[in-house]
Parts: C-alpha cells; structure tokens; sequence
C-alpha cells in the first residue's frame, strides 16, 4: 500500500509538472503540400514559380535533419517561399511511391527542383546545410 501511494504521488508529480508542447507557429518553415501533385504545375505556371519536390520518409534521419535545421531557417524559407512551390511527398505513402518510382528515386532524402513545364532543372539526394540547399536552390532557379 505504501509502495502504492509513492508511485500515485510521483506519478502525479510528473504529470502535474509537464505542461502540454506549446504550438511552433512562430517558427518560419517553408509551406509544403503534402503528398499530392494535383494542380502543383499549374499553379506554378499562373505565379510565375517553379516547384520544388522532397522526397523523404517519416523514419530518415537525414530528412528530419531538413526538415529541423534546413526547411526552418528563415533564409531558405524565404527565399523559397517566394519562388517555388514547394511539395513533400511521403514515399511510404500511395502517391509519394507513385511519383518516387516515375523519377526513379532510389534514396533518401531526394529533392528536385522543377521547371513549371516539368523540366528537371536540378536533383540532389541527401542532406545540405541551409547554406548548401540555399546555394543550389539559387542556381536552379536562374537556370
């Protein structure tokens, strides 16, 4: 019965003392659509952008390390933002594995930058530092 009431009580203690995650809305990322292609082409025709595509799977660390270090930073998101429409698509998922087979990925993370007419302008598979990812975004993008 002691035994009993320590564990309520620490129980309790944990629980009374880890308030719930605070919503990370202030922090800049880039705005993805999330596995789908539908209309991606013809709305970066009608704004004048080009669209960017990362292939990633929920359990690659090398994506989550975009996802957390590169996708945040306020310079890529930015830059990004402003040129591209940007698509993440899940390859565990029916049309991420759809589209990773059409082109042909074969690791992850895989990320493409596309001309509005489907034209490949760039294809990098891994991780970048935002540096890195900013400086291929900006060569693809005056291609």
């Amino acid at each position: 019965m002691k035994m009993t009431m320590i564990l309520m009580c620490l129980l309790g203690i944990c629980i009374g003392t880890n308030p719930p995650a605070e919503p990370t809305s202030d922090i800049p990322s880039i705005h993805f659509i999330e596995n789908s292609m539908e209309g991606v082409f013809e709305r970066a025709k009608k704004e004048g952008k080009m669209v960017f595509i990362d292939f990633y799977g929920t359990w690659c660390p090398p994506c989550k390390y975009l996802d957390r270090e590169v996708f945040s930073n306020p310079d890529v998101e930015g830059y990004m933002e402003a040129r591209f429409v940007c698509v993440k698509l899940d390859v565990d998922s029916k049309v991420g594995r759809k589209y990773a087979d059409r082109l042909e990925v074969i690791s992850l993370p895989t990320l493409m930058f596309v001309r509005a007419d489907r034209k490949i302008v760039d294809r990098i598979e891994g991780a970048l530092s935002p540096e890195d990812f900013l400086r291929v975004a900006k060569s693809s993008y005056s291609e």
